[in-house]
């Protein structure tokens, strides 16, 4: 018989707002995965990458400092490999193109429900 659970994953969170940060962590480890980092900006994100094995990475696409979530999620697949899933309130066309772009596994508006996060990083499993 084989086993249909899904992979637990070690996940990276990268939100600017510190209780939505917290949330998703929360969730994401009642749901048995790892979080191995919060970063609140892109150039935290990558430095968490260079130290941490990372499976996957959620990303809000809007960031303060000198990088938004497109770039961050670019960099993150280039440089480690580490497939992204985007999450943000802001999805007009042009920024839809980009994240297009980095071939995400998911794109998904806030708000988020849990369900269809789980969902997004269940089918995320290699």
């Amino acid at each position: 018989m084989t086993d249909r659970r899904p992979a637990l994953k070690r996940i990276l969170v990268v939100e600017d707002e510190a209780l939505v940060a917290l949330y998703t962590q929360e969730l994401l480890e009642d749901a048995g995965h790892t979080v191995v980092g919060l970063a609140a900006t892109g150039e935290s994100a990558l430095a968490l990458a260079a130290r941490e094995r990372i499976d996957l990475a959620l990303l809000d696409i809007r960031l303060p400092g000198g990088m938004d979530g497109v770039e961050v999620g670019a960099a993150l697949r280039a440089r480690h490999g580490i497939p992204v899933i985007f999450v943000s309130g802001t999805l007009d066309c042009e920024t839809l193109e980009r994240v297009s772009a980095v071939e995400p596994l998911a794109c998904l508006q806030k708000p988020v429900r849990p369900g269809e996060l789980l969902a997004a990083i269940g089918r995320a499993q290699s």
